[in-house]
């Protein structure tokens, strides 16, 4: 067991490497000490820097630098997984607003799509049920690919640099999903028919049939040849991105 005088000394070291600022701890060599402050620094803006390389490069050297140096000295972080501390990260920024700090309103937003993007990529793989490959895309209940995320942005950065992504405010929905034969991640833009569709699918197997009385509900679509006609296209893109993988044996 520690003595407390042990405990005390490691937690003002801690708190140096956090902050940079100096204060007195016994034992400790002063010209020595500002290298594990400076091997922290480094570990945390690395991990920042490959998580969010597109924001990095937007913003400039000291918006970045301040950042890094903020939330290591003021954040506590919570994972003991150095993939997740991005996802903290975008958190610290957006709940401590710099995004009007800097003037740079699509901030939050590209943060959240760097780390979703992550997130996508490396959250372990999820069963699905049995499904076979070929179906009719009317009766059939069609199996979703489990490794995605509807998101919902207010600036376009998924198309556009940040700069100009601020210009364009509105209501933007995208779906994130990693394709189950290679594994990369990629985005599509939705309407919010789109994304009704693909949350019903993720509640409930269903075919393109059960689907249209609810559509009809929620968005008084009642020209069934038409919204048919629509939906076809869109269910075979999906199957041929692996965000559809099947169709339900059941």
């Amino acid at each position: 067991m520690l003595l407390n005088e042990t405990i005390d000394i490691q937690n003002r070291v801690a708190r140096y490497c956090k902050s940079g600022i100096e204060e007195d701890i016994p034992g400790v060599t002063k010209n020595r000490l500002h290298n594990y402050r400076r091997l922290i620094y480094n570990i945390v803006d690395d991990t920042m820097s490959t998580a969010f390389p597109i924001t990095k490069e937007w913003l400039s050297r000291d918006e970045w630098d301040m950042l890094v140096s903020d939330f290591l000295a003021n954040h506590s972080a919570q994972t003991p997984q150095v993939w997740k501390l991005p996802s903290e990260f975008y958190s610290y920024v957006k709940n401590n607003n710099y995004a009007n700090r800097f003037k740079k309103e699509a901030l939050n937003d590209l943060l959240f799509i760097e780390w979703i993007e992550i997130e996508v990529h490396t959250t372990p793989d999820i069963s699905v049920p049995e499904y076979k490959a070929d179906g009719d895309l009317l009766s059939d209940k069609l199996i979703l690919n489990p490794h995605f995320r509807l998101i919902q942005l207010t600036y376009p950065v998924h198309n556009h640099h940040a700069g100009e992504a601020s210009k364009n405010r509105g209501n933007w929905y995208l779906l994130i999903y990693r394709n189950q034969e290679t594994n990369a991640v990629h985005f599509m833009q939705l309407s919010q028919l789109y994304v009704f569709i693909i949350e019903q699918l993720t509640d409930n197997p269903m075919s393109v049939s059960d689907l249209i009385p609810l559509i009809n509900t929620a968005f008084g679509i009642d020209d069934e040849a038409t919204l048919l006609a629509n939906l076809k296209p869109f269910i075979e893109s999906l199957a041929a991105k692996t965000v559809i993988l099947g169709y339900s044996n059941k």
